[in-house]
């Protein structure tokens, strides 16, 4: 199974996209990622073998191989572009349809060794509604994905390594069953300091990793390139918003894989070739990516120094995704015609807040299943911090004189600060 196609084209996806440009070493893949997973369920099947039987251990090792399976090239940079262009699922739905709709042959390949699970058992567990007992563990608050990512990602990166020992996690720290519930469920004294471990991880990867400034660059200009690829025809990237906007009309038990776009399906490399291939000006923003020569940063603003409006607005349009690639362009327009720039000249960028999941991780405490939230001030503060490494970024070219730069940071600022009118939320 480790041998089909579906998982090896992971080991052409980077597992924290763009971010390899400031981590050097950080070009670790979702396939190594995916390994990781399988090497964690095994300790975790060993550890609680007498729960366990063997047809969910199958199962619980078979979808910790195949979890990631659904992601696109730079990983969650195409999963946020699919749902800026209308597409209203997640990743796991396409990795729900290519393991029940196009895996049967590698399933029929090693029937022999995994008894009666199947394409459609394992597929059961990555279903939106969480039904499979088993689902929790690959996918939850705290599971096999996060124990793994969190910990490769920094080691890779240099970021809060030592914080989080998986081996003391499974052996004393975490129940799988409580209440007839099935999940890891972790214990008041080693799973508290755990968790706070996972979560200070995750603060690190916040603030160093997905709001560094050279990769919100990065991803800014790749989603400028995109923009303009769209509405070139003949490339790859025309109507891509009406194509998978399509796919949302698609009921559960139909399959999106073979309806997605070929270049959502792409790897990283071929994404990046056929962008640049659509036109000099698309050309010109990949190279500048791809050597490490990114826009200029005119206008940076964290959460605290946005203007209540507009944080309001951002938040308000956390579940559609869509309505704030409009937001952005609209501003983009507006300073783009003020200053009389090029359509590629200025990039705004406004991300979705950073949400913490960790902290609704289940805690025994006092015998009862408690969220970690509720029993860990420590928590809850690290929930609010993590809104404090969000940023507002307005990029521009190079090319962009001072005096126009001045400006374009001065008019922003009023649209956008707390010290401004905030009349940046109006053109949402």
């Amino acid at each position: 199974m480790i041998n089909c196609t579906q998982l090896r084209r992971l080991q052409h996806i980077r597992q924290v996209g763009f971010s390899y440009l400031t981590f050097p070493s950080a070009n670790h893949t979702r396939f190594e990622h995916s390994l990781g997973c399988l090497a964690i369920a095994k300790k975790l099947i060993t550890r609680f073998k007498n729960v366990i039987g063997e047809e969910d251990g199958y199962k619980i090792c078979i979808a910790a191989l195949l979890h990631d399976i659904g992601h696109g090239p730079y990983s969650h940079f195409s999963e946020l572009l699919m749902k800026r262009y209308g597409f209203n699922k997640s990743h796991e739905r396409i990795t729900r349809d290519l393991i029940r709709f196009c895996m049967e042959n590698v399933f029929g390949s090693v029937q022999r060794h995994i008894g009666s699970v199947d394409a459609v058992k394992i597929s059961s567990i990555f279903e939106e509604k969480k039904s499979d007992p088993f689902s929790q563990i690959i996918s939850g608050d705290i599971d096999l994905d996060r124990l793994d990512y969190l910990l490769r990602d920094s080691y890779y990166t240099g970021i809060s390594p030592g914080l989080i020992d998986i081996d003391k996690l499974i052996n004393e720290a975490i129940e799988i069953r409580r209440n007839g519930e099935t999940g890891l469920f972790l214990n008041s004294f080693e799973g508290i300091e755990t968790a706070i471990g996972l979560l200070l991880t995750r603060d690190y990867s916040y603030s160093e990793i997905v709001f560094d400034s050279s990769t919100q660059a990065a991803e800014s200009m790749i989603f400028k390139a995109v923009k303009i690829a769209t509405k070139q025809k003949g490339s790859p990237f025309f109507g891509l918003q009406e194509a998978l906007s399509s796919l949302n009309e698609f009921s559960n038990e139909e399959n999106v894989v073979d309806s997605l776009p070929s270049i959502i399906r792409a790897v990283d490399r071929e994404f990046i070739y056929k962008l640049s291939k659509t036109n000099s000006i698309t050309k010109a923003m990949c190279d500048r990516v791809k050597y490490n020569e990114m826009y200029d940063c005119v206008l940076r603003l964290r959460w605290k120094t946005v203007h209540p409006d507009v944080r309001a607005k951002v938040e308000s349009l956390l579940d559609k995704p869509e309505q704030i690639r409009i937001w952005e362009e609209k501003i983009e327009n507006e300073l783009i015609e003020t200053y009389k720039l090029s359509d590629w000249d200025l990039i705004v960028n406004i991300p979705e807040p950073p949400e913490v999941e960790e902290v609704r991780a289940k805690i025994i405490f006092e015998d009862k299943v408690r969220r970690l939230e509720d029993v860990s001030p420590l928590a809850s503060l690290l929930k609010e911090m993590s809104k404090e490494y969000w940023t507002l970024n307005i990029f521009v070219n190079p090319s962009v004189t001072d005096m126009n730069r001045y400006e374009i940071a001065t008019k922003s600022n009023k649209l956008f600060s707390y010290s401004g009118s905030g009349g940046g939320a109006d053109l949402a």
